[in-house]
């Protein structure tokens, strides 16, 4: 197992960003932290992630201003051994830690790994989403020592991304140091200008649509990252504006249930009333791969190194397996143009 420390936010965000974005509520809270200090601030404080076998564990920053520790881990095969790492590696890099943002089950377990080597004592509150780590103070804790963050919070679709930074950035820095429109600017920023297609998706997505082939996105990525992606992210307008390939657009607000539940797919099918045999999904991750299977459609799966974890049960799932999109590409142009 290996521990790897950034010395800076830019060399933090190039090399983590594009598994970050994979999910979002609580990946744009860590984006959006880094973002909004400075790069002389963000130095001091602790980044770093947990790998095993060449395998991303989990991604952390720890503010040392405040303490707080942000984590995310791509895949949820993470054990205790992986925790004990993580705990070992910030108690050896001299950094104290008061707060814990991140999957509530994984909080849960930090925590309590974190105190039994530190002195420290976990109280649980009334509110479900809160960890709250205290010193011990002889036969009883002080109300003000008390520090609260939300884990992994809820919030209803509709709600903007940057909303969400704002929810829990509050909690960490308190209400004056992030209004509204920073808490917007701080979610979208990385949505506007840095994410991209993959290399070569564009150049499939323009064939196939040339060749007759009706594209749809079938996603449950929420309402508003959607709407960047079509109006306002340059990257993917300039390539390939999806209005101007994909015949229907649903994200997550076109649904009540999301991924694996087939619910999407089978609302494409009927919105085009075409059969299934006919039809086959594109996919890199496993929850789509399952969301596939359980609407009965083939798939075909483009690696993504962000699966690995998952590889064994995504190949055993889904029908087709391609490297990348130039592969795709050539064999579209083969099948198709040979017939």
């Amino acid at each position: 197992m290996d521990f790897k420390k950034y010395e800076s936010k830019k060399q933090f965000l190039d090399e983590n960003l594009e598994i970050l974005i994979k999910e979002e509520a609580q990946n744009e809270v860590m984006i959006g932290i880094v973002l909004q200090h400075d790069d002389s601030k963000v130095e001091k404080w602790l980044l770093g992630r947990i790998e095993e076998n060449g395998e991303v564990k989990i991604i952390f920053i720890v503010d040392d201003d405040k303490e707080g520790l942000v984590f995310y881990c791509p895949n949820k095969n993470i054990t205790t051994e992986h925790i004990e790492f993580l705990v070992y590696s910030i108690i050896n890099s001299d950094t104290a830690l008061e707060q814990i943002v991140g999957n509530k089950e994984f909080s849960k377990r930090i925590g309590e790994i974190y105190c039994m080597k530190t002195g420290k004592n976990i109280i649980k509150t009334s509110t479900t989403h809160t960890l709250v780590l205290h010193e011990i103070k002889q036969e009883h804790i002080l109300e003000d020592n008390e520090k609260l963050i939300k884990l992994n919070p809820e919030h209803p679709s509709s709600k903007k991304m940057g909303q969400v930074v704002k929810d829990i950035h509050t909690d960490i820095y308190g209400q004056e140091e992030c209004s509204d429109e920073e808490a917007e600017k701080i979610a979208n920023i990385y949505l506007k200008e840095k994410i991209d297609y993959k290399p070569d998706a564009e150049k499939l997505l323009k064939y196939l649509k040339e060749k007759g082939f009706i594209l749809v996105i079938a996603s449950t990525t929420n309402d508003h990252t959607v709407e960047i992606y079509k109006n306002s992210n340059k990257n993917i307008i300039q390539k390939g504006n999806l209005e101007d390939i994909f015949t229907l657009i649903y994200s997550k607000g076109a649904v009540k249930e999301l991924k694996p539940n087939p619910e999407i797919h089978n609302k494409v099918i009927k919105q085009l009333n075409v059969k299934k045999e006919d039809c086959i999904i594109i996919e890199d991750s496993l929850i789509g791969v399952e969301a596939a299977n359980n609407a009965g459609i083939e798939s075909i799966v483009i690696y993504d190194k962000y699966s690995d974890g998952n590889r064994k049960q995504i190949n055993q799932l889904s029908q087709y397996q391609i490297k990348d999109f130039r592969e795709f590409l050539e064999l579209a142009k083969n099948e198709l143009e040979n017939k």
